[in-house]
């Protein structure tokens, strides 16, 4: 039994794509207009555009990594994975 291939418009959403590939558990969606293929959009690439319109992209980081909470941090990492630091 085979099903309908699940295809695209140049103008779906990026978010409408995301629910359909988790929703089909698919990782790529042919884009289709005037019956021509004319792109893929792949899993990664919707992944990219999503962390790229994320507010919190700005130049701040999580740990500021000379600060004690950074070094606590890797000691723990190091430890959880056997090694002697």
């Amino acid at each position: 039994m085979s099903q309908k291939l699940l295809v695209v418009h140049p103008d779906t959403s990026i978010q409408d794509c995301m629910v359909l590939m988790t929703e089909r558990r698919g990782r790529h969606l042919p884009v289709v207009e005037n019956d021509r293929l004319v792109g893929l959009v792949s899993i990664g690439d919707i992944v990219k555009d999503i962390i790229r319109c994320q507010p919190w992209r700005a130049k701040r980081r999580l740990v500021d990594p000379s600060s004690r909470e950074a070094a606590l941090l890797t000691r723990r990492a190091h430890s959880a994975r056997g090694e002697a630091k």
